[in-house]
């Protein structure tokens, strides 16, 4: 099992793992709450894009560890951070993290008896 980890507040992350880790069959993201305020979830945002807009949104209930198949994220490159929320405001985002799903494999052996 991989885990992304994730931190608030923002902190960049490196170029040079620009495309990201292939995470195989197993995806676990893990981040630490904020030190101060009153949070009541979080929200994910994914994109196949470094830097781009979040067509993935994800809304978390105030935990901080989730996994790729809970939030039901499909295979290809990846880029989430994670932002903290209350009934007033949203946190500026986490670090980005990138990373890759790999399509899901294909049946072999296929035989056929008499």
């Amino acid at each position: 099992m991989y885990r992304i980890l994730m931190a608030l507040p923002l902190i960049c992350s490196s170029a040079a793992f620009a495309e990201g880790p292939d995470l195989g069959d197993a995806c676990t993201m893990a981040w630490d709450a904020p030190a101060t305020g009153v949070v009541r979830g979080y929200k994910m945002r994914c994109s196949p894009d470094a830097g781009g807009i979040d067509p993935l949104v994800f809304e978390l209930a105030d935990v901080t560890t989730t996994t790729c198949s809970e939030m039901g994220l499909p295979s290809g490159q990846w880029h989430c951070r994670v932002r903290a929320f209350n009934n007033l405001e949203e946190s500026v985002s986490s670090n980005e993290v990138p990373f890759v799903l790999p399509p899901l494999g294909a049946p072999s052996n296929l035989t056929v008896g008499p």
